[in-house]
């Protein structure tokens, strides 16, 4: 057989289904990961593949490994940093808390502020809202309560100031969908006040639509949906708005959208509303009645990417960033219902997952009800549960099948058949056929009767088992000293041809003619 090895960093298989009892799979990064706070605004992914992070002491880079912090020492004009962009030149520019602006090069790895920064500081006694640049790198910066400025390049010198009417919230468009939005408003007075929102492109402006205004906590946000549409945030309300027709669709209130910090849609057309002390919700299609999680929900959530990998970076106000590989990645532990949070083995069969847990008791996990049921607790050490339809085998001090019907059990204690002697010690087993189990232990291979629980050796004398494989009536064998393959009783060595072969086997699985094998220092190879 001809045969291709590849190496494959990591394999994933993705389900469809969510618990309650389960929550997501997630990697936490804090001061103790190298972050220098855990007060965090912003998170982005540049064209490059880094990381940025704003947080209230210093900007940080993150290239997988480890976090590179610039501050005011390495030319940030503020520690505190609340938006991050990038150009379409690669450089990564800063919004800093005093209003001034800054900007990375790669070229030389420094933190370059612009000479309209002395005029922004005079100018500016609020945040920056947010910023963007045009096709032809004007810099628009929204200040909180003041409108705009313009800054011209190519030095970033000349600034112009742009105010609106007061008490006004504003949306200027930039590009096709690329936008600057902020508010004037200066009386905050809750449910009572409504003001107009003024639409801007540059020519002319509108004031159709009236805007209840947010309370003294007043986050705004705007993510484009289309070339024609736009969802906008103020604390108070969500609010659809037509860019187009420069008007609004509708409006989404009540306890889920309030005290919204920012908003996020995913490439998956999903819709992340991040709140205060109220994590984040993701909403289906942009749908804010289609609520399909919630995450995080103690915590502060200030923002959100999507990185080329398809994960999603969060922010916090409170507990530094969180990593999420996936929405559809979740996990369950002792607080969801588990007697332990250490799973020794796992088998699925339709829609019910059998778990072993590090206190030798096995549940099984409804994953159409979310109900978790003891089926079984050991008093002394189990290590592997195999699982049919109608049978379980389960690899302990003394290996028994555990067979159910009509509601009742019945232990079949594992006895040897023909010539072998003394008792026989499995230490892991599969489902090999409707008739049997496969099992090994050290250097020996079983065949399991599910009926009779009676035990046939048909293979020894091999180096120590690690894993056992059946794919289209071949066995495949992981062992010590490599990966062997048992058809027709005939055994054969495939390290003999293939070196890397001769590395220990822990584990192995297929899809279609392909056979993954996972290894002791050599990752995961496909063998085909």
């Amino acid at each position: 057989m001809k045969c291709i090895i590849y190496y494959i960093l990591f394999i994933v298989f993705t389900c469809n289904y969510t618990l309650q009892s389960q929550k997501p799979v997630v990697k936490h990064y804090s001061v103790n990961q190298g972050l220098p706070s855990s007060e965090c605004y912003w998170v982005m992914q540049d064209s490059k593949g880094y990381v940025w992070i704003a947080t209230d002491a210093g900007v940080v880079k993150y290239d997988g490994y480890k976090f590179t912090t610039y501050n005011s020492s390495k030319g940030l004009p503020d520690n505190t940093v609340f938006k991050i962009h990038e150009d379409k030149h690669g450089k990564i520019w800063f919004a800093t808390y005093s209003g001034k602006m800054a900007y990375y090069s790669y070229q030389s790895d420094s933190i370059v502020g612009i000479p309209a920064n002395k005029r922004l500081d005079e100018l500016t006694d609020f945040y920056p809202v947010d910023f963007a640049l045009d096709e032809n790198d004007t810099l628009y910066v929204s200040i909180y309560r003041r409108g705009y400025v313009k800054i011209f390049p190519p030095k970033f010198e000349i600034l112009k100031h742009h105010m609106y009417e007061r008490n006004s919230y504003f949306i200027k468009k930039i590009s096709i969908k690329n936008f600057i939005y902020g508010t004037n408003v200066l009386n905050h007075s809750f449910n009572k006040l409504q003001v107009p929102l003024i639409y801007d492109n540059g020519i002319n402006a509108s004031t159709d639509t009236f805007f209840k205004v947010a309370s003294s906590f007043s986050h705004l946000g705007l993510i484009s949906l289309s070339d024609s549409e736009a969802l906008f945030s103020n604390s108070s309300a969500i609010f659809k708005l037509s860019i187009a027709e420069k008007k609004m669709i509708y409006q989404f209130t009540g306890d889920d959208v309030f005290k919204t910090i920012s908003l996020f849609k995913d490439n998956t057309n999903k819709l992340w509303v991040n709140g205060l002390n109220n994590g984040t919700k993701v909403y289906d299609n942009c749908n804010l009645n289609k609520e399909l999680y919630h995450l995080l929900s103690n915590l502060s959530v200030s923002s959100v990417c999507q990185d080329t990998d398809h994960g999603y970076w969060i922010t916090t106000l409170e507990d530094g960033v969180y990593y999420l590989p996936s929405i559809n990645f979740s996990y369950i532990d002792k607080s969801g219902g588990l007697p332990a949070n250490k799973v020794l083995s796992i088998c699925l069969i339709k829609d019910k997952l059998t778990c072993l847990t590090s206190d030798f008791t096995i549940s099984e996990v409804d994953l159409s009800s979310n109900k978790i049921n003891q089926l079984e607790k050991f008093n002394y050490p189990a290590w592997h549960i195999s699982q049919s339809d109608n049978c379980m085998l389960v690899c302990s001090n003394i290996p028994y099948i555990l067979q159910s019907s009509n509601n009742s059990k019945r232990v079949l204690w594992i006895k040897s058949k023909g010539e072998l002697k003394g008792m026989i010690r499995i230490k892991k087993a599969i489902d090999y056929s409707l008739k049997y189990f496969l099992g090994f232990d050290q250097g020996e291979l079983y065949l399991i009767n599910k009926e009779t629980s009676e035990c046939t050796l048909i293979l020894s004398g091999l180096t120590k088992i690690f894993s056992v494989y059946n794919q289209k009536n071949r066995i495949w064998i992981g062992t010590k000293t490599g990966l062997y393959s048992y058809e027709n009783k005939k055994i054969l060595f495939h390290g003999d041809n293939n070196p890397i072969l001769k590395n220990r086997v822990e584990d192995m699985l297929s899809l279609g003619d392909t056979l993954f094998l996972a290894t002791r220092g050599y990752g995961v190879l496909c063998y085909l």
